[in-house]
């Protein structure tokens, strides 16, 4: 039935530009097709066409609606995929209060200041305010209407299971809020962006997980030089078949990027991401809200990991861009969940190292290629020595209609 309701709104989405002819309007057809062995299994090949018609209008004296929907067709080696989904939906009107208020409600983007506890797609309502002392932002979201696995919540056992059609589509049912601040230019030396963050689990199971965090994040440009700090302070409230705990983690970002004095505009950048595992009963392992994969091949959250990240891009010419990524993945205790797609052993830290190059063209302003290839070499780890190597290659095609 919900399946049916997203469907329909799909189609009425399609007629609202006949409706409002005064609204820009336009469609964005992606083709992504994927070939490798970076699942554990030989030969897996992996298609997908996304359709993503979209539009804005004004909306009354100082409003304007956006409106965003896809439909994916997609094939997974012999599994065939047909989704609708309502992706960005958005009404945003600035109020003459307080010196001019900001008031965003739909399903709306949402980050917090690393990108480590909760990125994308939200449904809810966003509140800001911009003064000389920085931005403030107070915003209130719910999960439970999101695609599942385009906004990958997995904090439980409970979460990463399909047990029924509704969990097979929708995402785990959770209340997130925020309270956030940023400035851009503190004593006009570094950029600074700070979040209070919390989530409650609403899904009625005997197993719950709520969390708050704290998160803060410095930018500090130097000529051409970018230095970057950033931490998490997290608290959690655990509740399962074994009892109750409580429990404290961490996590934390640090980066720097150098944009070589170059014809090319090339950049060189290094980061260590850092989440902390499980070190006693009270110290836990971070537990993220979205699961954001750390690499290409081997695609594990940020969850009781240590990423070591060395990124070189570069503009071949005004059509052409290349990158390259070298990770290297370290685990931070031996028991804590991850989506690892090899078998590591009871013991041994070091997971190994992936390497993956891109290649972007955009011979129009309307046309894009998008061609990836990588390597994974647990092999090279001792967490998994015995595994094979991986390998990756993907081609996206993207062409918007305006």
């Amino acid at each position: 039935m919900k399946k049916a309701i997203l469907g329909f709104l799909f189609i009425l989405m399609l007629l609202i530009p006949a409706v409002l002819p005064a609204a820009d309007f336009g469609i964005i057809l992606n083709q992504n097709a994927t070939l490798g062995n970076f699942t554990g299994q030989e030969d897996h090949f992996e298609y997908r066409a996304d359709i993503i018609p979209r539009f804005s209008t004004l909306f009354g004296d100082n409003g304007r609606l956006t409106v965003s929907a896809g439909l994916t067709i997609g094939v997974n080696n012999n599994d065939f995929t047909f989704i609708p989904e309502i992706l960005h939906t958005e009404y945003l009107n600035q109020f003459d209060v307080l010196g001019g208020l900001w008031l965003r409600a739909g399903r709306i983007p949402y980050s917090d200041p690393l990108g480590f506890i909760a990125e994308g797609l939200f449904d809810g309502v966003r509140v800001s305010h911009a003064s000389p002392l920085g931005r403030f932002g107070f915003g209130l979201w719910y999960t439970g209407l999101l695609y599942k696995k385009n906004i990958n919540i997995e904090m439980t056992n409970e979460d990463r299971g399909n047990n029924d059609i509704i969990n097979t589509y929708f995402a785990s049912r959770r209340l997130l809020t925020a309270i956030d601040y940023e400035h851009p230019s503190i004593l006009e030396t570094f950029r600074l962006r700070a979040s209070l963050m919390a989530q409650f689990d609403l899904n009625g199971k005997e197993e719950k997980f709520n969390s708050q965090y704290l998160s803060i994040k410095a930018s500090l440009p130097m000529e051409r030089f970018l230095f970057e700090a950033g931490g998490i302070f997290q608290t959690a409230q655990i509740q399962n078949s074994l009892g109750s705990a409580f429990t404290l983690a961490f996590a934390g970002d640090l980066g720097i990027s150098w944009h070589l004095p170059t014809q090319n505009n090339s950049r060189l950048a290094f980061n260590c991401l850092i989440a902390g595992g499980q070190s006693s009963e009270l110290m836990g392992a971070f537990i993220p809200i979205t699961s954001k994969q750390q690499g290409r091949l081997f695609q594990p959250i940020l969850s009781a990991l240590t990423v070591l990240k060395l990124n070189y891009s570069a503009r071949l010419s005004e059509s052409m861009g290349t990158s390259i990524t070298a990770s290297y993945f370290i685990r931070n205790d031996l028991f804590t969940f991850n989506n690892y797609n090899i078998d590591t052993k009871d013991s041994g830290w070091y997971i190994g190292p992936e390497l993956f190059a891109r290649l972007v063209w955009n011979p129009a302003s309307d046309l894009q290629f998008n061609l990836g290839a990588g390597i994974f070499a647990p092999a090279l780890g001792d967490a998994a020595p015995d595994s094979d190597f991986q390998w990756r290659i993907d081609l996206t095609v993207v062409f918007s209609i305006y």
